[in-house]
């Protein structure tokens, strides 16, 4: 584990960090694109209601309130303040349990951040802890069992992904090949 922690920090955040500072800070800042991504995103989930948490948010965050989990969130925020006013960030990888949002979380966002870590199921353990009884959580991945270039792996393929969320949560939605990314998924926690 410690040489893929090694190699997240030392070739991956970097690679991170240089994509969302040229491409995605492009894309994020055009509020057209912004709105439009995100509101088709919404559609298929729906209403979102309570203390929110997003989970590796990139350079803006998704909600203008809540809770943001991000490992680069400190360099993120000095590229684009403003975006970050309205948010209480921890700038930490989401293996790293935050205990001050234990059970304090109505919803989680995940989006293209759970196979940009270093331990999935670790991640799954945070959301567990941070949500409330009956929170929602959604997590949209690519399932890679090898890595492409820098970017570390999620370590397991859809069906090792899916057998290990239904045992911890109940699936209420669930889409394949939907905005870009292999699977997204709608969970209640148990």
């Amino acid at each position: 584990m410690a040489e893929i922690i090694e190699k997240w920090s030392k070739e991956a955040q970097p690679f991170e960090l240089k994509y969302w500072e040229t491409k995605g800070l492009s894309d994020y800042s055009d509020e057209d694109f912004f709105k439009e991504w995100w509101d088709n995103i919404f559609n298929w989930i729906g209403e979102i209601e309570g203390e929110v948490l997003d989970i590796g948010s990139g350079i803006r965050p998704v909600f203008n309130r809540g809770y943001v989990i991000e490992p680069l969130g400190n360099e993120y925020s000095k590229i684009k303040p403003e975006w970050w006013k309205n948010v209480i960030l921890y700038s930490e990888p989401a293996e790293k349990f935050i205990p001050e949002i234990e059970n304090k979380i109505d919803f989680i966002l995940s989006w293209n951040s759970i196979d940009h870590g270093y331990d999935w199921k670790e991640v799954l353990n945070n959301i567990e802890r941070y949500l409330k009884k009956d929170g929602t959580v959604v997590i949209a991945t690519d399932c890679k069992t090898e890595q492409i270039g820098v970017h570390p792996i999620l370590g397991a393929n859809k069906e090792e992904f899916i057998k290990e969320i239904e045992m911890r949560f109940d699936v209420l939605k669930r889409i394949e090949n939907f905005a870009d990314r292999e699977i997204a998924i709608i969970l209640k926690k148990k």
